[in-house]
């Protein structure tokens, strides 16, 4: 198995999860957008009449090259970059030797990347990468996570949760409405990334256009360089230097860190919650959970998609911090950061697969969850000193203070405190009804809500 001498567990150990983010960001992957930008400027050129005419024929074989595009022309292109040391040059070249075998093509060889820097393909290319593999791998699967949580969220819309706060029991609300907080702050998200612009330049050695208008000052080349993105699914940056500046990049990795984020506090909440028994995990039965302690089911895929989230983030961090800003007109450091982008959608990938699968394993532990609230009924104290101040009793919450803080109550306790009130027969009686697992607000309509608010 070559997965075994993997370097990265990216492409080791977690390959089933993450395999296809390879079609849009291994070296091959490069290269063939690369290939297929330089390619399309060409079409572009000739709508305009700037290089000569291509006809429908001849448009369909230079799509042919984008298409049919393999490993073997991959491999073409860096025996290429062996003599050449520079990796767009070497697809460029590549090219013309592809335009020789057709006849009616060698006419164009010469705009072949036509007044482009590299950086023109470069950012266009990894633009494409990017937008390509969100919208076809980290989209539905997030779509998968938003649905596994509406799921949850209606499910358990109704069943009371002791919650805490500071670690001290408080009011109480249902699990449903917990999965529903995170579910939606997680939809926003999915809003954004899903919806996200994705810039890119096309305009030069310095984001002037100086060469294009030099050769050829009759054309509106700003127009021609928006026609050609707004072709390929991208959107004009007019004001660059020879890089793009990544904000529109920095955006989406901030959305993305966002996200992770949002999976870390979801991923140690739940972990949480089966630490507290209120779940368990339902796992195959030759599952193994310590190489020791045979009793032991551990949360293993929410600590997985923690750690991996984490990863994400750090790395994200690096490229926030360094694609936006460029010495002068331009630097490389951007350049092999942007290789690396594969790597953090990847462990991105696998912190929400394990964030599902880790989900799916629940199953709710209702008998623990009224145990554990039944013997909170400190938790009354907030409605019954809110309730004396509405009727009039003076210095209500320092009474109940008095009475509760710090110390554990059951139902008997709170019976005879009520009774000890001396309040009228039908105070006593509301007061008496109430009970930590009927004080729940309006939680069950949020956790429903958000079920009946996402569509996907």
């Amino acid at each position: 198995m070559t997965m075994l001498k993997n370097i990265s567990p990216v492409d080791g150990r977690y390959k089933e999860k993450t395999e296809d983010l390879s079609q849009f960001f291994s070296e091959f992957a490069l290269i063939k957008y690369r290939h297929y930008v330089e390619v399309q400027w060409v079409i572009e050129l000739s709508k305009h009449n700037i290089c000569p005419n291509i006809n429908d024929k001849d448009e369909f074989f230079l799509q042919s090259l984008c298409q049919d595009f393999s490993q073997e022309d991959a491999k073409k292109v860096k025996k290429i970059e062996e003599k050449t040391g520079h990796d767009v040059k070497a697809v460029e070249y590549y090219l013309q030797e592809q335009f020789k075998q057709n006849s009616r093509l060698e006419i164009l060889i010469p705009y072949i990347h036509f007044n482009c820097t590299s950086e023109d393909i470069n950012n266009c290319a990894y633009s494409l990468m990017i937008k390509n593999a969100i919208t076809e791998i980290t989209i539905p699967t997030f779509k998968k996570l938003l649905k596994q949580l509406a799921k949850l969220s209606s499910h358990h819309a109704h069943h009371p949760l002791l919650s805490l706060t500071h670690g001290q029991p408080a009011t109480p609300t249902t699990i449903g409405k917990e999965f529903a907080i995170f579910g939606h702050r997680m939809h926003q998200r999915f809003l954004s990334l899903s919806t996200h612009i994705y810039q890119a330049k096309f305009n030069g050695a310095v984001g002037n256009f100086n060469a294009h208008y030099f050769v050829y000052p009759e054309i509106d080349w700003k127009a021609v360089s928006k026609s050609f993105l707004t072709g390929i699914g991208l959107t004009m940056n007019p004001f660059t230097t020879q890089i793009d500046p990544h904000d529109s990049l920095c955006s989406l990795f901030q959305c993305l860190q966002h996200t992770s984020l949002i999976g870390i506090d979801l991923s140690t909440d739940v972990w949480g919650y089966i630490s507290r028994s209120l779940f368990s995990l339902k796992i195959p039965v030759d599952q193994v959970g310590s190489s020791t302690m045979p009793q032991k089911i551990n949360p293993i895929h929410f600590e997985n998609a923690e750690g991996n989230y984490k990863i994400a983030i750090s790395m994200l961090d690096g490229l926030i911090s360094n694609l936006p800003r460029s010495r002068w007109q331009r630097d490389l450091s951007d350049s092999t950061q942007m290789r690396n982008i594969g790597v953090i959608l990847a462990h991105f990938q696998i912190a929400q697969k394990s964030l599902i699968h880790g989900l799916s394993q629940l199953h709710l532990n209702e008998d623990h969850c009224f145990m554990e609230l039944n013997h909170a009924w400190e938790v009354l104290a907030e409605p019954l000193q809110l309730y004396l101040k509405k009727i009039g009793i003076e210095g209500a919450y320092e009474m109940i203070k008095k009475q509760t803080q710090g110390k554990k109550m059951d139902a008997p306790l709170y019976q005879s405190m009520v009774k000890d009130l001396n309040l009228s027969e039908h105070h006593q009686e509301k007061l008496l009804a109430l009970s930590p697992d009927k004080y729940l607000g309006i939680a069950s309509e949020l956790a429903m809500q958000f079920t009946k608010e996402i569509e996907l």
